[in-house]
């Protein structure tokens, strides 16, 4: 699968430098600068913090105001999207399982 995803990042080195430099907090989490990443980010979070909080955290790549981000949200609502179907909305609340 990794074919089809772009490889984003070669480990986290702006963040190591940071930390290094004093001016980062992620060293609460990552633990130091032993622990950053250093081989190719691939499909994974970019930032520290939500990757070593297992790779999902809700401060993690959303960048917005808050009304903007109502906005985007009511996309995913049948009743409010003008995007979407509102069948298609109705598939983000289905369980997909996999046997």
């Amino acid at each position: 699968m990794k074919q089809r995803i772009a490889a984003s990042e070669k480990g986290n080195g702006f963040e190591n430098k940071r930390v290094e430099q004093g001016v980062s907090s992620i060293t609460a989490t990552a633990g130091g600068s032993d622990r950053f990443r250093t081989e190719t980010i691939w499909g994974e979070v970019h930032d520290n913090n939500a990757y070593f909080m297992g790779g999902v955290a809700g401060h993690a790549g959303l960048f917005s105001t808050a009304e903007e981000t109502f906005k985007i949200a009511q996309q995913f609502l049948p009743n409010y999207t003008t995007l979407l179907k509102p069948e298609t909305c109705e598939l983000f609340r289905t369980i997909l399982r996999r046997e």
